[in-house]
């Protein structure tokens, strides 16, 4: 909606003319989110990738932040 595609669906052609793909990194298997991604891509007509990525890590990079 803040791009203005609902107002002006012609504008995704020249918004997304670069784009190759579209990227889900997913950290959980959540059914609804990966529907949402598939939607998106359908959206945009680009083809989806997922990658799942987990929260391996993420616990221990926070505490190595914080302690900066």
């Amino acid at each position: 909606k803040s791009m203005g595609l609902d107002r002006f669906p012609s504008l995704k052609k020249e918004y997304f003319r670069n784009y190759k793909k579209v990227l889900y990194l997913a950290q959980s298997g959540d059914e609804k989110l990966v529907e949402k991604a598939h939607e998106i891509a359908e959206y945009l007509e680009l083809p989806l990738e997922i990658k799942q990525t987990g929260y391996t890590g993420l616990e221990e990079r926070i505490e190595a932040l914080i302690k900066k």
